[in-house]
């Protein structure tokens, strides 16, 4: 993330904010109340200093409300989404048109993927094997167009 100087020094009681734990996830939270040198967040017991942004003990992070915080936040949200789905409740046409997500993501931008390579393998296999931490964020949103695209021709097809 880009690095914010001097943010916090409008920052005022209510505000929306971004906080950053050490494993890379973001939670949206809401400033509790402001003080000179430290501010509280809701829900963390940790107040955070002014001047760096940083919980006193230095685990976390915090980053404004603005365009860049927010796009983060949405990747987190969206990885945390696809790694929570169960695989094996997915029906084959959802997990086809997640595959073909990612292989459009592969031949438009070059994006390698682990189960692009297993060809031994059940097309679920080849999803969950695809799933992991090292996925562009542009994967991503091809993985989670698939499904989408499946459960709108679901629709298309259950109402002709």
């Amino acid at each position: 993330m880009t690095n914010h100087t001097n943010w916090t020094g409008d920052l005022t009681e209510g505000a929306t904010i971004f906080v950053a734990t050490p494993d890379g996830q973001l939670s949206k939270c809401r400033v509790e109340s402001v003080r000179d040198r430290h501010f509280s967040v809701e829900g963390i017991e940790r107040e955070f200093d002014k001047l760096n942004a940083c919980s006193v003990d230095g685990l976390l992070h915090s980053y404004p409300d603005d365009f860049e915080s927010r796009e983060l936040f949405g990747l987190c949200q969206q990885k945390n989404r696809l790694k929570s789905l169960q695989i094996d409740s997915l029906s084959l046409q959802q997990v086809q048109y997640m595959l073909a997500g990612l292989e459009l993501a592969r031949k438009r931008y070059g994006y390698q993927y682990r189960g692009s390579k297993a060809v031994d393998t059940n097309q679920k296999g080849r999803l969950a094997m695809s799933i992991d931490d090292s996925l562009h964020p542009i994967q991503i949103d091809y993985i989670l167009a698939g499904l989408k695209l499946s459960l709108l021709q679901t629709e298309v097809n259950h109402d002709c």
